[in-house]
């Protein structure tokens, strides 16, 4: 990215918000290595985090002018929907 120009847009997002949500990720990464999680839950909490980052424009917050960064950016947003329909139709074949 290095001939590309990156900035940030103006978000809502906070830098207390990003820590919160890496702290609750990785809260549930622990259970689930620990074994403290079932699927069903898993699946929900896979959910959730999925439906974050698209609604809360996260993967939007970088003002991307070159080409390459705006279809990485595009390619991010594409497979974190596609992620999130697959895991919404696990969770329908397993209830």
């Amino acid at each position: 990215m290095d001939d590309e120009n990156i900035t940030f847009a103006q978000t809502k997002i906070t830098m207390q918000s990003i820590k919160t949500a890496i702290d609750y990720i990785e809260s549930q990464i622990e259970k689930a290595i620990g074994g403290e999680v079932e699927l069903k839950r898993a699946l929900i909490i896979a959910i959730d985090i999925e439906k974050s980052l698209l609604e809360s424009a996260f993967l939007k917050v970088f003002k991307l002018s070159g080409p390459k960064a705006q279809k990485i950016q595009s390619r991010l947003l594409e497979e974190t929907g596609g992620h999130l329909e697959r895991l919404m139709e696990w969770q329908s074949n397993i209830r």
